[in-house]
């Protein structure tokens, strides 16, 4: 396990529900609805890798793992074929263990965003 000062992959990063990434009414294997696959959180393709390896931040039971649980938390990094950089992240707090998405600033989220609202 690492600190929580070493442990985002991405710095300044905004939040995104897991849910946002899923790519829901896909069955990935035709048989299997099951698999589900993951879009990019701030553009929505669907061609995405496992980034670096995956690490746990030791929350030591008292917040310190850099989120808002009191819990560990578990990153995995994940790099877009479109060129974004993002996190699937569980925390641990209390018996529960809550899912959410981290994409960086380096990826322009801001103006990815605004795009995003435009077309809609």
């Amino acid at each position: 396990m690492t600190s929580a000062s070493d442990a985002w992959f991405l710095e300044d990063a905004g939040l995104f529900r897991a849910t946002d990434v899923i790519e829901h009414g896909y069955d990935y294997f035709g048989d299997c609805p099951e698999y589900k696959r993951v879009l990019c959180p701030v553009c929505g393709h669907k061609n995405n890798h496992l980034g670096s390896k995956p690490q746990t931040i030791d929350g030591k039971d008292n917040y310190e793992a850099g989120w808002g649980g009191r819990g560990d938390l578990a990153v995995i990094p994940i790099d877009g074929e479109c060129g974004h950089v993002w996190e699937m992240c569980l925390g641990f707090h209390k018996g529960d263990v809550v899912v959410f998405v981290r994409a960086g600033l380096s990826n322009n989220l801001e103006s990815k965003v605004a795009e995003r609202e435009e077309q809609v």
